[in-house]
């Protein structure tokens, strides 16, 4: 995963803002990335499952829930 976050900052030109959803599991990352000096958005749960819900399909992936994670922080007034 690190080397595709390099990569994206590399063309980016600067650090890429890290979009995560809240669960039990976060705490490790969140440290990793932060100490890495990466910004960071963690979104609450509840929200992003209902920005989710507003979708016509019903689809469950990792990949649909990252792609809808990053809808949120491009269409939100997402904070640190």
């Amino acid at each position: 995963m690190t080397l595709f976050i390099r990569e994206v900052d590399d063309v980016s030109g600067g650090r890429t803002p890290i979009v995560l959803e809240s669960t039990r599991y976060h705490i490790p990352i969140v440290r990793y990335f932060e100490d890495s000096g990466y910004l960071l958005m963690i979104m609450n749960p509840h929200i992003s499952y209902r920005a989710k819900s507003s979708n016509l399909h019903k689809l469950k992936s990792d990949v649909i829930d990252a792609h809808h994670l990053c809808k949120l922080y491009y269409k939100e007034d997402i904070v640190p």
